[in-house]
Parts: structure tokens; sequence; C-alpha cells
């Protein structure tokens, strides 16, 4: 960390313009890399280039490497390659790109509404949903190796979800749009590709904890505010979660104080003060006495 005390003041001032000045550059450099891309997506290369290209990343540091690495992964997600060579770009990059996510700006630049963090878990999320398409569209029989793949993809699209989510509550600013969407969707999918269950022993698998492990972040953050998001909250979210379930809607009509999870609405859960009047697509989140307590300080609709 840059020490400042005992330093000249004029320095210390530049020092800092300097900083902004850097930072607001490689915003905008990404703007116009990202336009670009968006509007004339180029050939994402050869198989052998983008694997040895996902390796050099972590040599590259974070003004050098932000751009072309946006530009690469989003040429990423729609060139046509094999299952086995989109599997092994992804697994490289991941940990290089986590790196280069946690030294970004948490605020949008102006007139964005996602962060630059939050853009790059974007593309991450959409080359994953991409992979996950490719595995469960191909034929490749159900082998050990391929179900250890598509579980490795299915638990990192949830977590960069997450992340950029949680780079929401953090920073204090409104939902990034279409992400609670895609969420919704991606559960709803494995619900009815019979990888998770609602009810029985795989009520408590990896990927329904996380999911409403997110849900309870949403709801906490929507009626607490992010502020109330600190170290203790993220725990009892976690034991919460543990101890929470997704049950069907049919007759919860009338009932009172429920959280609803709408799978067809771009949103986190919302509770209910008054009764369920109409019906709805998605599921009621249900939970111990201690998550009531979590809500106590909200005012219900």
């Amino acid at each position: 960390m840059f020490e400042t005390r005992g330093a000249d003041p004029v320095f210390v001032n530049c020092f800092r313009w300097w900083i902004t000045v850097t930072t607001m550059n490689l915003a905008l450099a990404l703007d116009t890399a990202m336009d670009t891309t968006q509007q004339a997506p180029a050939s994402a290369g050869t198989d052998l280039e983008l694997v040895a290209w996902a390796e050099r990343m972590v040599m590259l540091g974070q003004g050098r490497s932000v751009p072309e690495l946006m530009v690469r992964l989003h040429q990423l997600a729609g060139s046509e390659i094999d299952v086995e060579t989109r599997y092994r770009i992804l697994r490289a990059v991941k940990r290089p790109l986590l790196k280069v996510a946690a030294a970004m700006t948490k605020v949008p630049h102006r007139g964005r509404t996602s962060s630059l963090e939050q853009r790059l878990y974007d593309i991450m999320a959409e080359n994953l949903h991409r992979l996950l398409e490719d595995i469960d569209r191909g034929r490749h029989g159900v082998s050990d190796e391929r179900q250890e793949q598509r579980d490795w993809v299915v638990r990192n699209l949830i977590r960069f979800l997450q992340r950029e989510l949680f780079c929401s509550v953090v920073a204090g600013t409104p939902w990034p749009v279409g992400v609670w969407q895609r969420l919704h969707d991606l559960f709803v999918y494995l619900v009815f590709r019979g990888n998770v269950q609602l009810y029985g022993d795989r009520d408590d698998c990896e990927a329904t904890y996380a999911y409403r492990w997110i849900l309870l972040l949403g709801l906490v953050a929507e009626r607490l505010g992010s502020m109330a998001v600190n170290a203790q909250m993220l725990r009892r979210i976690g034991e919460i979660a543990g101890e929470c379930r997704l049950a069907d809607a049919d007759g919860t009509l009338g009932e009172y104080g429920l959280i609803l999870v709408e799978v067809g609405r771009d949103h986190p859960p919302r509770l209910l003060a008054g009764a369920l009047s109409d019906g709805f697509r998605g599921w009621v989140l249900r939970g111990p006495e201690s998550l009531t307590a979590l809500l106590c300080g909200a005012i219900l609709d």
C-alpha cells in the first residue's frame, strides 16, 4: 500500500490524481473495446491459440489484461469449439480472471449500470452457460469425467452470478439487469433436468443451498439495505440457508407473510405482509424462526 504519511502534500495530491485518471482511462478503453467487439465479433482463433492465450493471462497485469480479457471472452462465447477445449480454456482462465477482478473498481463507470468487475463476471457466466448447453446438447454419454466437468460448470456458473449480485450489495448500487432472471432460469433448468430436487435427500445439494443463500442475500439487501450486509450478517445468512426450504406455491393462497420466489421476475424474493391473493410462477421460501428474526427490522410491503 502507498504510504502518504510525511510525504509532500502536493506530491500526494498528484499521485491520487494519477490513480483516478488511470482508472478512468482503463474504463474508457474497455468501453471502446467492448463496443467494437459487440458490433463485429472476431474469430476466437484456433483451439491451441485460445488455450495458450488463457495461460498467458496469468502473467499479465491488470491494465494490460482487462480489455483483452473481456474482448477474448466475448469472442469465446460466440465461437464454435468442442466441449473439451472450451472446458479447458475456462478452467485455465478462472484463476487469473478472479485475480484481475479483485483489483477492479467497485463502482460503475459513468453511463454504465454495472462495474467493470461485474461485467467481467457476467461474460464469464455467459461462457459457462454456453458450455453447460454444449454439454447437455452433445452426445457424450454419462461418463464420470463428463459428469465431473458438468458439476464444475454448474457450480462455477452459480458462483459467478452470485459474485455479480454481491458486487451490487457491496457498492450499494442497483441490481445488474437480467442477472436475477438468469439465476432463476438456471435453477428452474436444473430442477427440470432432475439435477436438483426440492424435496428428499437431494434437497441439500450444493446447487440448491447456493441458490437459497443468494435468495436470502437479495432478500436481506432489499429489506434491510446493503449496509446491513456485514460479516456477521453473511454468517447468519449461511446458517439460515441450510434450514430454509423451497416449497410449491400450490395451496398457499390466503397465507400471510410469505416469501415469494417469482422465477419469472428479474428480482430477488419479496416478502408479503398481507395474504397471497393471486397465483404466481415460482416457489415459496420457508425458513425457521431465525429468518423472521433476521428480517424483523424491515417494514413489510
